[in-house]
């Protein structure tokens, strides 16, 4: 892992939007691991064609949980409506928590 004290940065204002699929481990646990899996699979292409759409960027996933980020929270406001708008027609069996943060970001090293 690089060492990010050292690592050149840059300090912009920018949105990062946190988006969670909702109770996932008991969805998981009733829907079994294949439908599932299909699920999240069809949710993950949802959530990157419309970050594509509004001009943002995944910065970082973990399990069922997208960080991503945007150079305006106009674009990343109308991402997260477009998402919670589509989840349900999109045969994704599950509501998504979503989170928004504006303010000064530094990246390090590449990273958030």
């Amino acid at each position: 892992m690089p060492d990010l004290d050292e690592a050149p940065h840059e300090i912009k204002t920018a949105t990062v939007v946190v988006a969670d699929v909702e109770g996932s481990t008991p969805l998981l646990e009733r829907l079994g691991e294949a439908r599932f899996g299909a699920a999240l699979a069809a949710y993950e292409r949802l959530l990157r064609d419309l970050l594509a759409e509004h001009g943002g960027e995944e910065e970082a996933s973990a399990g069922d949980g997208h960080m991503c980020a945007f150079a305006s929270a106009r674009a990343a406001l109308a991402w997260a409506v477009a998402l919670e708008r589509a989840v349900p027609c999109a045969d994704v069996p599950f509501k998504v928590r979503i989170g928004v943060h504006t303010g000064d970001l530094e990246r390090r090293g590449g990273r958030l």
